[in-house]
């Protein structure tokens, strides 16, 4: 192999060091595989859940897992890795990012874009019909996703997601979908569209590039997710096991409705999630 001298942001290097850094990381990458080959074998293959973990992992990461694992498959992927937990260390770079834009949140693309060509290829991800991104404050119901998908978004090769544009905490994603990104993402997305450039949030460039590549959001009639920021002392009313809490002018939290609901957030803490998972599992719906 010849050896000749290129620059990039990190300096010079030779040809060979960048490719044997290229090698080790397949090679680490392989050995990660290893640890979930037999991943599910004998479960549906419908709905696979998956997050992207900070190092140190959230406070809320064992909780979060719980909800995981009534999935048909689930993964999370970050900087380090934890076979034990199916954490994947896929991305080589510092979890936090800074935060900015429009919304004032997290310009991680990046990280995620990595994720979504790795699940992409991935025959034993790919494989699955549909595909569940949480944030680590988010509560979710796999099985309640379940049956809205199979009631209201049959077709696993078109839809994309709901929400609108796409409710960061909680994407839904179709394998038709995963498959147009991963065959034509680099030509199309990033390298015509340049939206790597113009959207450094990953719900807003994964939106814009499933936009771009034809598909469109359908989101169920009716509510599905709620989304709201609670005062600290509604968590004391929450505990206390009351069925309707209100709060601040007209707003309220009545079980019976929420029972129905697959995705609450955001719930920064542990004692806070686990309040409202307790307070949520009292309650009785028609898709618990």
């Amino acid at each position: 192999m010849t050896e000749k001298l290129v620059s990039s942001a990190y300096g010079t290097k030779t040809q060979r060091d960048t490719l044997d850094s290229s090698e080790l990381e397949s090679s680490l990458l392989k050995r990660e595989e290893r640890f979930y080959e037999k991943d599910n074998e004998n479960k549906d293959k419908f709905l696979f859940c998956y997050a992207v973990v900070n190092y140190p992992r959230e406070s809320t990461f064992y909780l979060v897992e719980e909800m995981m694992k009534k999935c048909d498959g689930y993964r999370f992927f970050s900087n380090f890795s934890d076979p034990s937990h199916k954490v994947m260390r896929l991305i080589n770079a510092p979890m936090k990012v800074p935060y900015g834009g429009k919304w004032g949140s997290a310009l991680n693309t990046p990280h995620f874009h990595k994720v979504w060509k790795y699940m992409a290829t991935n025959k034993n991800i790919n494989s699955y019909k549909w595909f569940l991104k949480v944030d680590l404050d988010t509560i979710f119901y796999p099985e309640r996703m379940k049956t809205l998908i199979r009631n209201r978004m049959s077709d696993h090769s078109q839809s994309i997601a709901w929400g609108f544009p796409i409710p960061g905490p909680a994407e839904l994603f179709s394998q038709g979908s995963l498959q147009m990104f991963g065959e034509h993402h680099a030509d199309i997305c990033d390298k015509r569209e340049r939206l790597t450039e113009k959207w450094e949030q990953e719900d807003m460039y994964i939106w814009s590039c499933l936009r771009t590549l034809g598909y469109e959001n359908h989101e169920p009639a009716g509510q599905w997710r709620w989304d709201g920021i609670l005062p600290n002392d509604v968590f004391k009313e929450l505990r206390s096991g009351k069925a309707n809490i209100c709060y601040g002018k007209g707003k309220c939290l009545v079980s019976s409705k929420m029972a129905n609901l697959a995705v609450f957030h955001p719930f920064k803490t542990p004692y806070k999630m686990q309040v409202m998972l307790d307070w949520l599992g009292k309650a009785k719906g028609t898709l618990s």
